[in-house]
């Protein structure tokens, strides 16, 4: 998401390193792609409901509580991703970085691709079990 790399951070110009943090915060296609993403989810977990797939209580199951806890997972993990964001656009904004400080930028940069690599794993990991 971040794939400019130290070329966009320069000591007089931040405004590449800006575009694409500001891009991802604000693009109308991400904003279509989320919007339809929660739309997804609350009919997903309707569905999940009328088949009567609780996350705990008597009736739930094992694999039932590991959806729940999956979603759980994934929305504090985009949570603390978009808190990164906007720090990193406000320090952005500020200044802060240049070629010799941009730490904050590259750890920002390393958890979103950590956490596409997670997901990805994860995401082949729950097809592969399934196929066994």
């Amino acid at each position: 998401i971040l794939p400019l790399g130290l070329r966009g951070i320069s000591s007089t110009n931040s405004k590449p390193a800006i575009a694409v943090v500001f891009q991802v915060l604000i693009h109308p296609g991400f904003n279509v792609i989320r919007i339809a993403f929660t739309i997804f989810q609350f009919v997903g977990f309707d569905q999940l409901f009328e088949l009567k797939h609780y996350a705990a209580g008597e009736k739930s199951t094992a694999a039932s509580s590991y959806i729940y806890a999956l979603v759980i997972l994934h929305l504090a993990h985009m949570f603390t991703a978009l808190i990164s964001l906007l720090v990193v656009t406000i320090r952005a904004f500020q200044n802060k970085y240049t070629k010799e400080h941009y730490l904050g930028f590259e750890l920002a940069a390393m958890f979103w691709h950590f956490l596409g690599l997670i997901w990805l794993y994860l995401y082949i990991f729950l097809n592969t079990v399934n196929a066994v």
